[in-house]
């Protein structure tokens, strides 16, 4: 058993996978608090050491390597460069979370960070549910979303950027969703025919909400 007391709820997933809107659709529905780990990001930017943070230490110096330069690469280096990220960030989530009360249930939408990493802090694995779209689903998501029109115009000259974006993240998405099931969490796979509303549904079941 982790730190964190029993009544609270992880939920992860990469960019694009639909997190923002799940965890509204749940905390909508009353007794269930919510805390974005996003909102914590821009205070990570300058807490970061070059001992304990090389990569992130070395992008802040340096400019790079972005994301964009990264969705450049295979698949499979863009999720190795990710997940290196990931367990970077852990440090200062860690000092983060200890700043929090958590009296009330809470759902946490998470952003970075590892399943291997949040199982060893929640109350127990079971507290923890990874989202993992198809690979058309997170095209449809990402493509909705201003935040990464971004992304797919440094790609100038990849047929098709969207398709390298959403391929990219659903290498790093299936990763982490067979960690997370390993532990004993739950993956909640979806289509992109699926509705918010019926991900939410399935979220709620597995973690008994």
């Amino acid at each position: 058993m982790g730190p964190a007391p029993p009544q609270v709820y992880w939920i992860g997933g990469v960019s694009g996978a639909g997190r923002s809107a799940v965890t509204r659709i749940l905390v909508g529905r009353g007794r269930l608090v919510l805390h974005r780990r996003d909102d914590y990001i821009a205070s990570h930017r300058e807490r970061v050491r070059p001992e304990t943070e090389p990569i992130s230490f070395q992008r802040q110096a340096t400019g790079g390597p972005t994301v964009a330069e990264k969705l450049r690469e295979p698949p499979a280096q863009y999720a190795r460069f990710m997940l290196s990220l990931g367990r970077e960030d852990w440090r200062m989530t860690l000092e983060d979370l200890s700043e929090c009360g958590f009296d009330d249930r809470t759902i946490i939408e998470g952003n970075r960070n590892l399943p291997e990493q949040i199982a060893t802090w929640l109350h127990s694995s079971a507290n923890l549910a990874w989202l993992a779209p198809s690979v058309n689903a997170l095209r449809r998501n990402l493509e909705n979303d201003d935040r990464f029109a971004r992304f797919a115009a440094s790609l100038q000259g990849v047929d098709d950027p969207w398709d390298r974006f959403a391929r990219a993240a659903h290498a790093l998405s299936e990763r982490q969703a067979r960690s997370c099931e390993a532990l004993g969490g739950a993956a909640i796979r979806y289509e992109d025919s699926t509705r918010p509303q019926q991900v939410a549904e399935q979220v709620a079941k597995a973690l008994r909400l």
